[in-house]
């Protein structure tokens, strides 16, 4: 795929070529003709369809007046119908890569009908490695949503524990009708093995609720061009 971007502060040219195949990011175990997302009733629907792969990214981005030649790593998804963003109570998305011989994408999930749930696979070496359960811990700041970081922890089903831990480079907030959600990159290592990347992806609404946050401690919150800050941001209503 080729994606490009045209807006006035900001242009992208960018072409991803994917180490492995799309994946189906819901299923239960390789060739799975259901995922896990059809088989729980309050995520019936809830981007059933949905794939996943790391890729390499070449091109180029100008923001404001910088221009940047791109070269790096990457991970792409893509889902089809409709999504019921109000049946998700909490989740917390952890997927990334090292390059075509190491990737990794894994999720849990608290729904509204209280199912909880942790799923993922790897891909090393050319081979899918299945997950039978997941643990995503996150660093979390005192606003309940943004981050420092975290690990993921896959119990493959051969019994095989592999650890990946990350910080934050930097994040931005994500709002959709009932849904709030921290998106961040982060820079990760596995064992020995440092240069990873990966996004994290939390959100946490245990009441259902349906207000803005409006207090940000690590996060970009606003619209268009922000200049990167330590310390806390506001959102101001647009």
């Amino acid at each position: 795929p080729r994606w490009e971007v045209t807006q006035p502060d900001y242009e992208a040219d960018l072409v991803l070529e994917d180490f492995y195949p799309m994946t189906a990011f819901f299923s239960l175990h390789p060739d799975s003709t259901r995922s896990w997302g059809d088989e729980q009733m309050s995520l019936d629907g809830f981007a059933s369809a949905h794939f996943e792969a790391s890729s390499r990214v070449t091109g180029n981005i100008r923001v404001g007046d910088r221009e940047y030649s791109v070269n790096g790593l990457g991970h792409r998804d893509h889902s089809f119908g409709y999504r019921h963003w109000g049946s998700i109570r909490g989740h917390r998305a952890f997927v990334g890569t090292f390059g075509p011989d190491l990737s990794f994408s894994a999720a849990v999930w608290h729904t509204a009908d209280d199912q909880y749930r942790g799923y993922g696979f790897m891909h090393r070496d050319g081979h899918e490695h299945w997950a039978e359960d997941v643990e995503i811990i996150v660093w979390m700041d005192a606003d309940g949503l943004s981050h420092r970081g975290g690990e993921l922890v896959l119990h493959l089903t051969s019994g095989e524990v592999v650890r990946f831990t990350g910080r934050t480079v930097d994040q931005m907030m994500f709002h959709h009708r009932e849904y709030t959600g921290g998106e961040s990159i982060i820079d990760v290592t596995c064992g020995d093995r440092v240069g990873g990347m990966a996004d994290l992806e939390v959100s946490n609404n245990p009441r259902g609720g349906t207000l803005l946050n409006s207090l940000s401690v690590g996060a970009t919150m606003e619209r268009g061009l922000a200049d990167h800050r330590v310390g806390v941001t506001r959102f101001t209503a647009m």
